[in-house]
């Protein structure tokens, strides 16, 4: 009896030492259980239910912030803590602008100073060409210039809170494009 007490006392300190070993490995290599199964870690694939939204960017200038006037304006801030992309839809002469934005955020930084959230870490992928023959994108280049102030606060509004791949026509090769995964909000009025 006193044998088989020992046996088992040591195969569970056994166990209890390997998982321990396998905790203190995962948390050097910042990556532990909580994230392997934490779905605001998992990077999304494009899906038939998500939105597609397609247009040709111009790449924002400082120097030069108010010559574009029509059209959208790409905006790429990097900083300690990750990486901002911004896509600005805007018409000067309509007197509206709102935005789409890309995070890709340090997640360790952040859980240091607040709960991360789904969009903190959002997903770039390559897919081969043909996969515009698959979906319907929102085209900004030809819905854009047409589109009245109320119209183009309305697509926002409607975008909210979905998950948004961006296709920026700069981005398509002879053979792929890239999808950026974006998101959409309403701006908080003071």
């Amino acid at each position: 009896m006193k044998k088989s007490i020992l046996f088992l006392f040591t195969i569970w300190s056994g166990v209890n030492f390997i998982y321990s070993q396998n905790v203190e490995v995962d948390e050097a290599n910042s990556f532990n259980m909580q994230d392997s199964i934490n779905p605001v870690l998992t990077k999304v694939e494009p899906g038939p239910e998500h939105v597609y939204v397609i247009f040709t960017s111009q790449e924002y200038d400082p120097k030069y912030e108010d010559r574009i006037k029509e059209g959208v304006m790409r905006i790429r801030t990097d900083s300690w803590n990750g990486v901002l992309i911004s896509y600005v839809v805007r018409s000067r002469s309509k007197d509206y602008e709102f935005d789409f934005s890309h995070w890709d955020l340090d997640i360790e930084f952040l859980k240091k100073i607040r709960s991360v959230d789904s969009t903190d870490k959002m997903n770039i992928v390559w897919r081969p060409k043909e996969f515009l023959l698959d979906i319907k994108p929102i085209d900004l280049d030809k819905e854009g210039p047409s589109m009245k102030k109320e119209e183009a606060f309305a697509l926002r509004d409607k975008l909210v809170g979905k998950i948004i791949w961006l296709i920026d026509r700069r981005d398509i090769t002879r053979d792929s494009l890239k999808l950026i995964q974006a998101e959409t909000k309403i701006p908080e009025v003071f």
